[in-house]
């Protein structure tokens, strides 16, 4: 795992932000509601599962332009 990748912690998602040298691993959890401030958590690496961005498909929803 890398810095800045999407994670899950649980049933929460988040941005892994480091991974120390004992293992512990900073996580920014992505907030569902319009509080704008981050929330952290520190667990260690076992807990923090690989989070794949759900495939969006932009091109069916929009028109080709007419120029």
């Amino acid at each position: 795992m890398i810095a800045g990748m999407r994670v899950r912690v649980g049933k929460r998602l988040g941005i892994l932000e480091r991974i120390q040298d004992d293992g512990t691993c900073s996580v920014r959890l992505i907030n569902k509601n319009e509080w704008p401030f981050p929330e952290w958590i520190f667990v260690q690496q076992s807990q923090v599962k690989r989070a794949f961005k759900p495939k969006e498909n932009y091109l069916d929803e929009y028109e080709e332009a007419p120029y």
